[in-house]
C-alpha cells in the first residue's frame, strides 16, 4: 500500500511495508480504507451480512476489516470501484430481507388462512381463508422476486468492483498480471484470483493469456501495456529524393 508510513504516527510502531494497518495500536492507512460517508480513514467492522464504517458506523466497504491484518475480497482502490463494492454489499443485505421477508409473509398466510377457517365456518369462511392465503401469496411473491432482482444487481455490482481492482493493480505492474500476483495482493484464495482474471479474459480481444517456458500464466491487458516507441525507417527512394536537399543546403551553408 503506497500509503503506509515506515513509522505509525500514533504510536511509533515499525510497519512493514505496505502493511494495511499498524502492528501495534491498529491504526488503519492508506485512501482506499477512506469512508465516503465521515471520510475517515478507518477499518470497517463486520455486523451480521454486511460490514460497516467503525468510525461512523454507517454501511460500506473496506479493504481492511478489524479483526484481522489483510484484505479479504477483492477490492478496488478508486472512489468509483469502492461505491460499485458498497453498492453490492448494501444489495445483498437487502436481497435477504427480502427473500426472509416473503418466506415469513407465505408462512403466516398459511397460518392465517387456516385460523380464518377455523374460526369461521361455512362458505364465508373459506372464502375469507382463500383472500387471506391470496394477499400472503402475493405479497411473498413480490418480495422473493424483488430480494431476486436485488441479488442479480448485487452480483453485477460485485463483479464491476472486482475488475476495477484488477485492472487498478494491472495498471500498476505494467499491463501484465499472474493469478499468484492477484491472490497476493488482495489476500484471496488462487482459485478465486485465476476465476476472476479468467472470466475478464472474455473474447480475448483486450486480455490475451501467455504462457511463458516455465509454465506460469500470465494474464496481458493489451490496452495497458505501454507501446514500444515506433522508429520509422527511410525507404531508399525517399533517401534518394533527399540527397540532393541536403547537398544544396549544406553548399548555401558554405558560401559567404
Amino acid at each position: 500500500m503506497a500509503d503506509t508510513p515506515e513509522r505509525c504516527p500514533t504510536c511509533g510502531t515499525s510497519v512493514p511495508e505496505g502493511a494495511p494497518r499498524c502492528p501495534g495500536c491498529g491504526r488503519v492507512f492508506g485512501e482506499v480504507n477512506r469512508c465516503p460517508h465521515c471520510h475517515a480513514v478507518a477499518a470497517v467492522i463486520q455486523r451480521g451480512n454486511i460490514t460497516v464504517c467503525a468510525a461512523c458506523g454507517k454501511p460500506r466497504a473496506g479493504a481492511t476489516v478489524l479483526g484481522g491484518g489483510q484484505a479479504r475480497a477483492i477490492m478496488p482502490a478508486s472512489v468509483h470501484g469502492r461505491d460499485a463494492s458498497t453498492t453490492a454489499m448494501l444489495k445483498k443485505g437487502k436481497a435477504r430481507a427480502q427473500r426472509l421477508f416473503g418466506v415469513l409473509a407465505l408462512a403466516m398466510g398459511v397460518l392465517m388462512a387456516a385460523l380464518v377457517a377455523a374460526v369461521l365456518p361455512g362458505t364465508f369462511g373459506l372464502l375469507m381463508a382463500l383472500m387471506v392465503a391470496f394477499v400472503a401469496v402475493t405479497v411473498g411473491g413480490l418480495s422473493m422476486r424483488a430480494g431476486a432482482r436485488n441479488a442479480d444487481q448485487a452480483s453485477e455490482a460485485d463483479l464491476r468492483a472486482r475488475e476495477t481492482a484488477v485492472l487498478e493493480l494491472a495498471e500498476k505492474r505494467g499491463g501484465a498480471l499472474t493469478a499468484t500476483e492477484v491472490a497476493a495482493e488482495f489476500g484471496v484464495g488462487f482459485d478465486e484470483a485465476d476465476a476472476t482474471l479468467t472470466r475478464m479474459v472474455g473474447d480475448g480481444s483486450r486480455i490475451s493469456v501467455d504462457v511463458d517456458d516455465e509454465g506460469v500464466v500470465r494474464y496481458v491487458f493489451r490496452e495497458l501495456v505501454a507501446a514500444p516507441a515506433r522508429v520509422r525507417v527511410a525507404t531508399d527512394e525517399e533517401e534518394e529524393l533527399e540527397e540532393p536537399a541536403v547537398r544544396e543546403r549544406e553548399r548555401a551553408a558554405r558560401e559567404p
